[in-house]
This record gives C-alpha cells, sequence and structure tokens, in this order.
C-alpha cells in the first residue's frame, strides 16, 4: 500500500511538473540576452583560490552593465579547479553579486553523468542556468547522436533511504512563508539586493530566498511552490516502476505538444528535469570540436536548453544556428568581441567576451549600439576591440587576461599550475595590442 501511495504520488507531480515545463516553452525561458563577462578566477601565490581579489572584482563588475557573469568557464581555469572549488566560486559569486544579474555556471564534465551531477551541484550553489561544453576527449566518438544524448540525458536520483530527500526539498520550505514575505523578497530582489542581504533584512535563510527568486523568475508568481514529500523508503522494484512510469508521462506529453519522442534517450530522463536552463556551448579552438548546426538545431526543441555560446567566430554558421532555431524561442551568444558586431548583425543576441573583463564598459558600449541600430558607430568601435580581443584569446591566452586586468585596476594576478606566466617578448606584445588601439 505505501509503494501504491508513493506511486500515485509521483505520477500526479511527475505529469503536473512535465506539462507545466513543456506547456511554458515559449513563454517562460529565460532570456539571456546581454553581456556577460567570463571572470577570471584569482590565485594566491600558494595557488590556492584568491576570495578577497575575486570579491573585489565583483564589486566592479556589479556596478557594470553587465546582463550577468560567467563563472567556471574556459576563461575561470575550471579545468585546473577541483569539483568542490568549481562549486564554491560560483556560491562566492552569487552570494555577491547583485540579484539582478545572472550567474552562468560552467558545469560541463567529460561523462554525462558527471555533467548531472556538476549541474545539480551548481543550481544549489546559486546558479540562474549552466554553460554545458561539448565533451572532447574521445573526440572521434562525438558524433550529433552522442551529443544529442550527452545534453538531453538526465536520470530521475529517487530516494532509497529514509535520511535522503527529493530535489524540491529547498523548494518544498517555501511553503513555510506567508505569501507577503515571499513577495517582499522579489521587491527586494528586482531593487537589486543581494539574497544575502534579502535573508538578513526578513531573517529567511538564504538559500530560500534562493529558491523563490529562481522559481518567480521561471513562472513569475511565488504561489504554489512544489512539495518534497516526505522522505520513504523504496525497493528497487518500485524505482523501476516509478521511473518507467516518468517515461511515460513524459513521452505522452511531449507528442501532444509535437516533439518527437525520439529525443528521449530509452534509458534515462530527459534534461526537462535539470533543475535550471541549460546553454550549449561550443568552443573548438580548446575541444576541436563544432557542436553539428544538425544537433544544435534539435536540441533547441527541449524547453530547457535556452541557447548557445558559439565561440567558433565562423559567421556562416552562426547565421545559420539563427536562421535554423527562428521558429524556437532560442537565443545565440557570440563567444569573442573579436566577431561581436557581425554576430549581433546576423541576430545573435548577446555575448560571453573575455574582453569584458578588462574593458566592460567598451564592450556593452559595443553592444548597446549595435542594438540601436548605430551601424558606423559600431564599427569603428569593434575596429579597436579586435587586437585587445585576439591578445587575451587566441595569441597569449589567460595568462594576458590576467595580466591586462592587472594593468586596468582589477585583480587578474597570477595562474594555477601548468599555464605560466608571459615571457619579455609577450608582454611587450601585449602591452603594443592594447596601446595602439588607445586603451593604454
Amino acid at each position: 500500500m505505501m509503494l501504491l501511495r508513493i506511486f500515485n504520488r509521483v505520477c500526479r507531480r511527475e505529469f503536473s511538473s512535465v506539462w507545466k515545463s513543456v506547456s511554458q516553452h515559449a513563454s517562460q525561458r529565460l532570456d539571456i540576452a546581454g553581456i556577460y563577462p567570463p571572470i577570471a578566477t584569482p590565485f594566491t601565490q600558494k595557488g590556492n583560490v584568491d576570495y578577497q581579489s575575486l570579491d573585489k572584482n565583483l564589486q566592479k563588475y556589479g556596478s557594470m552593465p553587465f546582463r550577468g557573469l560567467v563563472v567556471q568557464g574556459s576563461n575561470g581555469e575550471y579545468p585546473y579547479l577541483t569539483a568542490e572549488e568549481r562549486v564554491d566560486v560560483v556560491r562566492r559569486v552569487r552570494e555577491a553579486l547583485p540579484s539582478s544579474k545572472l550567474v552562468m555556471a560552467g558545469s560541463g564534465c567529460e561523462s554525462t553523468i558527471a555533467t548531472i551531477h556538476m549541474t545539480e551541484r551548481m543550481a544549489s550553489a546559486g546558479a540562474d542556468c549552466v554553460l554545458i561544453v561539448t565533451p572532447c576527449f574521445y573526440l572521434g566518438r562525438m558524433n550529433s547522436s552522442a551529443l544529442i544524448n550527452h545534453y538531453t540525458q538526465y536520470k530521475r536520483h529517487l530516494s532509497t533511504t529514509s535520511n535522503s530527500q527529493t530535489p524540491n526539498s529547498t523548494m518544498a520550505k517555501t511553503k513555510e512563508l506567508s505569501k507577503d514575505t515571499r513577495n517582499k523578497i522579489v521587491d527586494l530582489h528586482q531593487a537589486g539586493k543581494t539574497e544575502s542581504a534579502i535573508g538578513k533584512q526578513l531573517g529567511v535563510k538564504k538559500s530560500t530566498v534562493g529558491a523563490i527568486i529562481r522559481k518567480w523568475k521561471t513562472f513569475k508568481t511565488t504561489d504554489n511552490l512544489p512539495r518534497s514529500g516526505a522522505p520513504r523508503k523504496i525497493s528497487p522494484r518500485g524505482v523501476k516502476m516509478i521511473t518507467r512510469t516518468q517515461r511515460f508521462i513524459a513521452s505522452c506529453v511531449w507528442e501532444l505538444h509535437g516533439v518527437p519522442v525520439h529525443v528521449l534517450p530509452p534509458e534515462v530522463w530527459v534534461a526537462d528535469s535539470s533543475p535550471i536552463p541549460i546553454v550549449l556551448y561550443s568552443v573548438p579552438a580548446n575541444t576541436f570540436l563544432d557542436l553539428p548546426v544538425d544537433a544544435v538545431v534539435q536540441l533547441s526543441q527541449h524547453p530547457n536548453i535556452v541557447g548557445i555560446k558559439d565561440s567558433g567566430g565562423d559567421i556562416t554558421r552562426i547565421s545559420l544556428i539563427v536562421y535554423k532555431t527562428r521558429s524556437q524561442d532560442f537565443q545565440v551568444l557570440a563567444g569573442s568581441a573579436g566577431f561581436l558586431m557581425a554576430a549581433y548583425s546576423v541576430g545573435a543576441v548577446g555575448g560571453v567576451c573575455a574582453l569584458a573583463n578588462v574593458l566592460g564598459q567598451q564592450v556593452c558600449e559595443l553592444a548597446q549600439l549595435c542594438t540601436s541600430g548605430q551601424w558606423d558607430r559600431a564599427r569603428d568601435l569593434q575596429y579597436r576591440l579586435i587586437e585587445p580581443n585576439t591578445a587575451v584569446t587566441r595569441k597569449f591566452g589567460i595568462p594576458a587576461l590576467k595580466q591586462a586586468m592587472d594593468w586596468f585596476g582589477y585583480q587578474g594576478g597570477v595562474c594555477r599550475s601548468p599555464l605560466q606566466p608571459l615571457a619579455k617578448v609577450e608582454l611587450e606584445n601585449l602591452r603594443a595590442d592594447f596601446s595602439l588601439n588607445g586603451w593604454l
């Protein structure tokens, strides 16, 4: 009898959850348009994460007209951080940044299961969405089918012990608050206060404040937040029975909305169950792999995959992605300031630009000129950003970015080994790229 009660509860909850998420595909997707600096991770001379320097950078970034920050992207040296460090940096950024700005956290790992776990942890740390890079170690086998499966694969982790909690337990705590308190939280969030500040003012846990804000961002309401239910012991047979029912319900709902069921891998749950929206990340300079256009088009149909950061610089490809996903509420971000104007001209809605760590106001100005149709002025500014951008990306990389940050009053500092500082001649060339364009 207990198994049947749990089974019925899960059926009702899953049908409601899947129906709501898919039904609101067009109107409730997260808007990611705007400029994001992929922030650097400062380190001490001993190689530890320098949180004091990070806080100083965040104070400056918080006052700029960025849509948000990308945390633990390629420029954050994420491959050199431990899993705990990656999550801690995201948590620190979310606490320090005004809640009106998005935190897009890099959660990509080589395996699908590791990516799922990291995505869940980033969501718990306060990320608004995740940036998931293409896996590339087994490059020869990363075809469209493998990549589509990677990005849509999500298996529901059901409790098998009496002490565990379901993924919505944080959300459920918001039920304990009055409607007036929830609305006050949203009002303070819109006024630009951080989650920590809101929590202290109202005497509410920061995690609860974050849960209410994320629910409001997604559904524009603070009402009817989901219940987690009491933890239960479920037998392996019961888990299998419930999982099969979840897949069946999901396939029925997707079929009703005209979405092909073949995007649902046979043994997994879909990305719809990911705690927060997903942004695809194609960066062939690092992975030697372009996420194929046909895969992007298919993935764009998923309601929880909201866009792509394309760092390849191929404007023809970016144009084709914009064109082929035009019927979806799917947004394209340029992955570099070097081709930002060109990307805007073919329909991109923003950019994740390493140069914005140094020339943030100027990159935002370029975006504003493009969106307002002032193409002549935009072209003149774009010309002056190309060489500095190339210097801190393809030419000299992260050591150059951190050095330029030091020059412009930010906390860049050292890189984590095995990355090495610039040689003297490289340093001179870097300074010339900025000076000759009027920035130093």
